[in-house]
């Protein structure tokens, strides 16, 4: 009884966790062309902290005493790794949010943005995530629950996913961002199957990934100028030259690519 009530607990506050912060951004709507013209606004809004700072906060409350109360109530109940019960589906999970979001534009989805866009804003993203995800979890030295390391707070796995899960929801729409969502609360879900992340660490990184995902859009106008994103792309243009120098008696080919 003790070990399925754990697992509702657990999968009610991860779904509450999820639903929040997704509620929270759902009106935050951008209306985004792709031209040099563009009047999409990018400002920040103070509402949009709101989500990824209640994470945040919840998380590092249960952190605080990481290893009793909540935390290790949890971890007995849903732990089980020494019983021989592990799963590697997280480790997979973890990225479909994020390929989804690059990849669902050429799958005939409406999208606010072209692909090079949607390919700085998640690279830009996922910077932002590795390095306060990384830079807490060598920083913290948090002993994970199943003793393997020192590296458990905060979880990398669910901050990736919680990444990709805003990036996709704003790119595609509320329907399709709850999608996102899912599979980020379910790998979140695994990592404390798999007894490797108290549930105080997946908490705290999902309001990393939702905040790195919000940052990366905020930047997407420094971003365009800096990389000359506002041209208006009409193709590829190629051009190829041979080359002869009789004196050297060398030859070569000029090639020429303007994208």
């Amino acid at each position: 009884m003790s070990k399925l009530l754990s697992h509702i607990v657990c999968s009610c506050f991860l779904i509450v966790l999820s639903c929040v912060s997704f509620c929270a951004h759902a009106q935050d709507t951008l209306t985004v062309t792709t031209t040099a013209d563009t009047t999409a606004d990018y400002r920040f809004k103070p509402v949009q902290l709101v989500a990824p700072a209640a994470a945040i906060v919840a998380g590092v409350a249960l952190s605080i005493d990481y290893d009793h109360g909540i935390n290790k109530w949890v971890d007995d109940g849903l732990g089980d790794a020494d019983k021989g019960r592990h799963t590697t589906a997280d480790d997979y999970l973890r990225f479909v949010p994020s390929v989804a979001h690059l990849t669902l534009g050429f799958a005939g989805v409406k999208s606010d943005y072209n692909f090079k866009e949607r390919l700085v804003t998640s690279v830009t993203a996922h910077a932002i995530t590795v390095a306060l995800a990384w830079g807490l979890k060598y920083s913290v030295s948090e002993r994970r629950p199943d003793d393997s390391n020192h590296h458990s707070f905060p979880s990398g796995h669910a901050a990736i996913a919680f990444t990709g899960a805003e990036l996709m929801r704003i790119e595609y729409g509320n329907a399709w961002g709850a999608v996102g969502y899912g599979v980020a609360a379910l790998t979140s879900f695994l990592r404390l199957y798999n007894h490797k992340h108290w549930l105080g660490d997946v908490a705290v990184s999902a309001g990393i990934g939702i905040l790195s995902a919000r940052i990366a859009h905020w930047m997407l106008p420094f971003n365009r100028r800096w990389l000359g994103l506002n041209k208006q792309s009409h193709g590829a243009t190629v051009a190829a030259a041979p080359l002869y120098y009789p004196t050297q008696r060398a030859a070569g080919l000029s090639l020429y690519v303007q994208f």
